[in-house]
């Protein structure tokens, strides 16, 4: 069943419910039960692994798109915009970020991150494959730091969630190969919360 997660929140600080003014309404109830939902099937989540991995090098001699070593299929079900629809009377915001870190072994070549998706296990099975999500702060890297201290090697990227359930799939755009033989190396978490924002 899809359910639009909306915070329950009273008028004292912080959303505190205050005694004497608040009451506790069927509403809220049924909103803490959302919630609870959320957190009971592990959709709130952070440092998710997506897939990839720091020290595995990936060997590659022609510019495209890879799928990353070990990728994870991540779930996300957003029938109905139960999640794009998140709404808070105090402005907290629903979260949704990938934080992507990234090396090249020279820096002749670029890997640009990159997260496609489907409806299905099969619509990203195979490389290349699914639609591409809309994402914002990804850049393309060129550095061989081995700590990922530098430039566009550590990127935080926010995802545009599209509607329905999906599946999740992190790769890495290669350019400038030139046919010769390169490495990259790249590793995907991912977070869905809601911000601190009281």
């Amino acid at each position: 069943m899809s359910e639009t997660l909306v915070r329950p929140v009273g008028s004292g600080t912080g959303g505190a419910y205050v005694g004497g003014t608040d009451h506790y309404t069927a509403d809220d109830a049924n909103q803490m039960r959302i919630l609870l939902n959320k957190l009971g099937f592990a959709t709130l989540q952070r440092n998710i692994v997506m897939g990839g991995s720091k020290t595995e090098e990936y060997r590659v001699n022609a510019d495209g798109d890879y799928d990353l070593i070990g990728w994870v299929p991540i779930i996300i079900d957003n029938r109905s915009t139960q999640f794009s629809g998140f709404t808070d009377s105090f402005g907290a915001s629903l979260i949704l970020s990938i934080r992507a870190l990234v090396r090249v072994s020279d820096p002749a070549i670029t890997g640009t991150p990159k997260i496609r998706y489907g409806s299905t296990f099969g619509a990203v099975a195979v490389a290349g494959t699914g639609t591409v999500a809309t994402i914002s702060g990804a850049a393309a890297c060129s550095t061989i730091a081995e700590d990922f201290s530098d430039t566009n090697q550590y990127q935080s990227l926010t995802l545009t969630l599209p509607t329905g359930s999906n599946i999740f799939k992190p790769q890495i755009t290669i350019a400038g190969t030139g046919g010769n033989p390169y490495s990259f190396w790249a590793l995907f978490l991912i977070d869905l919360y809601m911000d601190s924002t009281p």
